[in-house]
């Protein structure tokens, strides 16, 4: 069985979400910043539905309550990626 490389994930091995005119896929290379795991970084890749273009950034979580917010870097802007999802272009 072959070990799983954290520090190189692939868009193949992601858990892809469907937007509207992007495709975000997050990867499972969890790494927690803090001692009671409310935060942490993982690879996000990010898929032009129009081109079929794919972006990878680093996503920045933040567990807030029962609700796990990832952060994205997209375009100059921070956003959620519930928010990229939304995006019409």
């Amino acid at each position: 069985m072959a070990r799983y490389d954290y520090k190189n994930p692939t868009p193949g091995k992601a858990n892809w979400h469907s937007g509207v005119a992007y495709d975000v896929g997050v990867s499972d290379n969890m790494l927690y910043t803090n001692s009671t795991g409310s935060m942490g970084k993982m690879t996000v890749f990010i898929r032009e539905r129009a081109t079929g273009k794919i972006s990878q950034r680093t996503g920045i979580s933040e567990q807030i309550g029962n609700f796990g917010v990832i952060w994205i870097n997209w375009k100059g802007k921070k956003i959620t990626a519930e928010k990229l999802l939304e995006l019409k272009k």
